[in-house]
């Protein structure tokens, strides 16, 4: 398809579409090594990242936006994934961009009251839902607590929309 484009259309045309796809196969290199890493060196992650290392000058660009603050798990599996990739490529910058991301989420669901559970529908529900970066650091919120002030959340949000 993209040797079509370039005859047709000329190199130029289509050299930023080969860089991402040879980014986006890179990026899958990567990430198997990381995960051999990982298992090599004993380094436990508690969640499964899966990090796309893009080059800037092939994708379209957005602003962007400060870091929100990430759960602890997730922060400490990109701290890893940074040493592990700034080691083997010496002179790169990393920036995380959190507002392209997306996470898959287990949620349990408890029933209001008591009353809700019955013989024939179970106590508690579970479902994986997908939401964006943002999303899962204020849903993180409440596994330490039931309810969160608006005013708690905004110090999540906040720094996200600046």
């Amino acid at each position: 398809m993209i040797s079509r484009l370039k005859n047709e259309c000329g190199c130029q045309f289509t050299s930023k579409l080969e860089g991402m796809f040879k980014d986006m196969t890179l990026s899958n290199t990567t990430m198997d090594k990381f995960k051999d890493h990982l298992q090599n060196q004993g380094h436990r992650v508690e969640v499964d990242l899966n990090v796309r290392v893009l080059t800037m000058g092939y994708w379209p660009t957005q602003a962007n936006q400060s870091l929100c603050q990430l759960p602890r798990a997730a922060s400490l599996a990109w701290e890893v994934f940074q040493r592990f990739y700034l080691g083997c490529h010496s002179g790169r910058q990393l920036t995380l961009q959190t507002h392209l991301g997306s996470a898959d989420l287990n949620a349990t669901f408890h029933p209001v009251e008591k009353g809700e559970a019955t013989s024939t529908t179970p106590c508690v529900k579970k479902h994986i839902i997908q939401v964006s970066t943002h999303q899962m650091c204020i849903l993180d919120l409440f596994n330490a607590k039931i309810s969160v002030t608006f005013q708690v959340s905004l110090e999540y949000i906040v720094p996200c929309i600046k």
